[in-house]
């Protein structure tokens, strides 16, 4: 049976690596971002806030999955007010309207930001101990989606956690890009013990 996934973030740098291969597994592939860049592989796009109910519903429409990549992300420069706005307020009006359409499947793109630092390895069932706003706003989107689950049997929800994500076309305002970038040029100076 031919499904409808919706991408949000869709003209974001992650989505732009998955569209293929989502191309190759999804009927039709439906993406929503702020930014106005259609990306190519996208069957339809909506452009539009997510903090929108209007723009949530409009992506929704005829949705049987979601695969939510939408997130404020940066390494200075954002308020927590804007981080909790992009990150959790965003994902309360699409749940919303995700339920409204009969929206089961999902997949949360969280961050390991989530647990905190720590000097021991950490299981994925580890608590939340955020430092930031960056990972205090995802560790609510997360009970967010685990709040669906629960009172939705029919629900199905994923939350991935990457570290660090880079490749080819890689943003160059991101951490690891600078880190890269300043050991390969030979200006990276490890300052303190640690």
């Amino acid at each position: 049976m031919s499904k409808t996934l919706l991408l949000t973030g869709a003209s974001g740098y992650i989505a732009g690596h998955l569209i293929p291969a989502l191309k190759d597994q999804a009927g039709t592939l439906i993406g929503v971002d702020r930014r106005q860049e259609v990306p190519e592989g996208i069957d339809s796009f909506v452009q539009g806030d997510l903090c929108d109910p209007q723009v949530a519903r409009k992506a929704v429409a005829g949705t049987d999955q979601i695969l939510h990549l939408a997130t404020a992300r940066a390494d200075w420069g954002l308020s927590e007010e804007e981080y909790y706005r992009d990150n959790l307020d965003a994902i309360r009006t699409l749940i919303e309207a995700g339920r409204k359409e009969g929206v089961t499947d999902w997949v949360f793109y969280s961050t390991v930001s989530v647990m905190g630092p720590s000097r021991e390895p950490l299981s994925e069932d580890a608590g939340f101990n955020p430092i930031e706003p960056y990972g205090a706003s995802k560790a609510e989107a997360e009970q967010r989606f685990r709040q669906l689950a629960t009172d939705d049997p029919e629900a199905r929800v994923l939350v991935i956690r990457p570290s660090a994500v880079y490749g080819p076309g890689n943003p160059p305002d991101t951490n690891i890009y600078r880190l890269i970038d300043a050991i390969y040029n030979r200006r990276f100076a490890m300052v303190g013990p640690e």
